[in-house]
């Protein structure tokens, strides 16, 4: 008897049973059939109109500049500034000034996975004159994938030819819908253009908008930088 069910052990030991669903009851978790993840329609982020400019940061002179505006169906994503090297004289009130300012634009979309995912392309640039002497590069700094830029901090320079320094911006990150969150994330190009707090400015959009180009006004620096501002859809 002791033989017998001896026997019938090794027999069973050798079996997979599995429930009705077809599941095999002794398989491991990994072995279970995958469930697909449900795909949704594909968009791009774009601006719903055209842009309204915000009060800028900066002083008040310089001359009047083309905007910067990314390519159809891009959005600006990033930047990175040139500033001088030495503070200027007292027509900039002893401080740094940014000199040139470089936009990176992008295409924002939605992958079939729901998520917003973004593709840097172009640059944009709106440069002074060589009156300010050396300068260094801050470097890029660019917002998160699927990440929007919202708003610009800075700091007047003071003096008669006032000018941009101390700058920051501002990224909010984008739903899956292309509505616009609170997620903030801040770009900080400090002390790369200077640590100032004498004059801080904001141009920052309004609830629901974002970025789509910049203005401003420049001569031998950046006397100016604005956001232009605008509902975005995707589609």
């Amino acid at each position: 008897m002791t033989n017998v069910r001896w026997v019938l052990l090794a027999a069973l030991a050798g079996c997979s049973f599995s429930r009705t669903d077809g599941t095999a009851v002794d398989a491991p978790p990994g072995d279970a059939p995958a469930v697909d993840a449900v795909e949704v329609a594909r968009c791009r982020v774009r601006p719903a109109a055209a842009g309204t400019e915000q009060p800028s940061v900066g002083g008040p002179g310089g001359g009047g500049r083309p905007e910067l505006v990314c390519p159809t169906g891009e959005l600006p994503i990033g930047a990175s500034f040139d500033t001088s090297v030495n503070t200027l004289g007292m027509g900039f009130n002893f401080q740094q000034a940014v000199v040139s300012v470089h936009i990176r634009c992008g295409a924002i979309a939605r992958t079939k996975l729901n998520v917003m995912a973004t593709t840097p392309s172009g640059e944009l640039t709106r440069a002074g004159t060589t009156c300010a002497g050396a300068t260094s590069s801050s470097g890029e700094k660019l917002c998160p994938a699927g990440a929007v830029l919202v708003a610009i901090r800075g700091n007047a320079s003071g003096g008669q030819f006032s000018s941009l320094n101390s700058v920051q911006l501002e990224c909010a990150a984008l739903a899956p819908d292309g509505s616009i969150t609170g997620m903030r994330t801040t770009l900080d190009f400090r002390p790369d253009t200077g640590n100032y707090t004498n004059d801080q400015r904001t141009s920052s959009c309004p609830t629901g908008t974002a970025i789509v180009a910049f203005g401003g006004k420049a001569g031998c620096t950046q006397d100016q930088l604005s956001a232009k501002c605008a509902p975005l859809t995707c589609d």
